[in-house]
């Protein structure tokens, strides 16, 4: 029997994508008027951004859940995996910020980024306007409504649709689009194709959130390592010139990534134990 198509297809999650910066833009736009007229930046803190991040695509995920008239469980699944995956997770995360890194150099490299787009990254990951507000926006407030819309709700919907690795490869794109700026594209769909491997081999939402709260968190931690390392750091990129990482250091991170990807397709084969108990109880009911 043909599989059921659930909902979104491609062209409601382009709909879902463009309703959320619909929102974020109208929510921006009154602050904007603020700052304005009483001299303050408040567009450029991550606490409100956050907010606006909160409200706007939780909205969006609230009204895309209901479409598909499924249970929010189902739409969103939490099960347990296995606890062992914790250390592939771990290595392919942090092989993934050093490789994207390097990746980040060439981009910049080859196409600068404007300084007022960089200034606000860099705010973010040096945490001008307080570590703990930086966390909240970077290692919490975007991987929960990233994951919730693209590895939630769009992913799923595809996988009703077109074959796996089409509903992989496209989600990832989308994701990489929704950052609005070529210098986060490529790390944003790499991260996509990870997160949504992970989360075809376990159904669960769990291990797509704790990865991507890690490499954003990682970002943030970078610039407080009591060490440099050239073109990683975030110190080299405030020169104005565009450093690369030593050759060993790149290797490192390839090296991490592969592992940890060998490691997450070998251990993620079977249920977590917990599964096996409730199944194995119920066909023995």
């Amino acid at each position: 029997m043909e599989q059921t198509r659930k909902f979104p297809g491609f062209g409601y999650a382009l709909l879902l994508m463009l309703a959320v910066l619909v929102l974020m833009v109208g929510l921006i736009i009154p602050v904007a008027v603020v700052d304005f007229f009483f001299k303050m930046k408040l567009v450029e803190h991550p606490g409100v951004m956050s907010c606006i991040s909160l409200v706007s695509s939780g909205t969006v995920i609230f009204v895309g859940a209901l479409f598909t008239k499924a249970p929010f469980r189902e739409v969103f699944p939490m099960k347990p995996v296995r606890p062992a995956l914790a250390l592939p997770v771990i290595l392919s995360v942090l092989g993934a910020v050093i490789v994207l890194s390097e990746a980040d150099n060439w981009m910049r490299y080859a196409l600068p980024m404007p300084r007022w787009l960089e200034k606000i990254f860099v705010d973010l990951i040096t945490a001008k306007h307080g570590f703990w507000i930086s966390l909240l926006e970077l290692a919490i407030v975007a991987p929960l409504t990233e994951e919730l819309l693209f590895r939630g709700l769009i992913l799923r919907g595809f996988l009703s649709r077109y074959s796996t690795r089409k509903a992989v490869v496209v989600s990832a794109v989308l994701f990489g689009l929704m950052h609005l700026n070529p210098w986060q594209m490529i790390a944003a769909v790499v991260l996509g194709l990870l997160l949504g491997w992970w989360f075809v081999r376990t159904r669960s939402l769990l291990p797509c959130l704790a990865g991507h709260a890690l490499n954003n968190g990682s970002l943030l931690l970078s610039s407080f390592l009591p060490f440099h390392i050239s073109g990683f750091n975030l110190n080299s990129s405030l020169s104005g010139v565009t450093e690369f990482q030593p050759l060993w250091f790149d290797l490192l991170g390839l090296a991490l990534l592969a592992g940890g990807i060998w490691l997450f397709a070998a251990w993620s084969r079977k249920p977590p134990p917990q599964t096996n108990a409730v199944d194995s109880a119920a066909q023995a009911g």
